[in-house]
């Protein structure tokens, strides 16, 4: 227990995690027969957070082991089925948004049905389409706008410094805010996807969120 210990420490203090794979679980063996046959999963391909960034579409296949007592591992580059239907997930930072409770309280102000189970999926279906509208007006293209903040920020040092003025100053202040606030907002979404609770927000864990939410895919 202590060397799986060990190595969970190591994933989490280096941000490495496994490439996503498919094929035998197991991928190494003694060679023996009967009770003396033991089989073990202890080959694996890592990857940090940018690596799995730059190299979107990536996967390991686990092939035969032929002569040998493991299985080979093959890098694959392929691209995914962009039409895929990606299912509705309800999003937390929504509850933080001003529009939350008015959405909720009108969804579940919706017309009773002959049955309550039928009640409750039209309610939260409506519901749906208010949050959809909600996520695309609000929340979307997060990324972009964090990049547009770290422009603005930059453009208005640089103009400081040919010529300082209140102006300028404020005009930072609300970019480095508007970075921050999404900043937090993409970080908080990332870690919801990729379910990697034990990370804490705010310590600018982005690339990392986004390569477990990659592994889990």
């Amino acid at each position: 227990m202590a060397d799986i210990q060990d190595v969970t420490e190591f994933y989490s203090d280096t941000m490495i995690i496994e490439i996503p794979w498919r094929g035998d679980y197991f991928t190494w063996t003694n060679g023996q027969i009967g009770v003396d046959r033991v089989i073990s999963r202890i080959d694996r391909a890592l990857g940090n957070g940018e690596w799995m960034m730059k190299f979107r579409h990536l996967t390991v296949e686990i092939g035969d082991p032929f002569i040998s007592d493991h299985s080979h591992l093959s890098l694959r580059f392929q691209k995914r089925n962009n039409n895929i239907k990606i299912p509705f997930r309800f999003l937390n930072v929504w509850a933080d948004h001003e529009a939350y409770q008015s959405i909720v309280t009108k969804g579940w102000q919706g017309k009773q049905q002959y049955c309550k189970l039928v009640t409750i999926w039209n309610r939260l279906k409506a519901m749906k389409i208010d949050f959809k509208n909600l996520n695309n007006k609000n929340f979307r293209d997060s990324a972009m706008k964090i990049e547009q903040g770290r422009r603005d920020i930059i453009e208005c040092q640089q103009e400081m410094k040919k010529g300082y003025t209140d102006q300028l100053r404020i005009m930072e202040k609300e970019a480095r805010h508007q970075l921050g606030k999404w900043s937090l907002i993409e970080e908080k979404i990332l870690q919801q996807k990729s379910r990697a609770q034990w990370i804490n927000i705010g310590d600018g864990n982005n690339k990392y969120f986004f390569a477990v939410m990659k592994e889990r895919a």
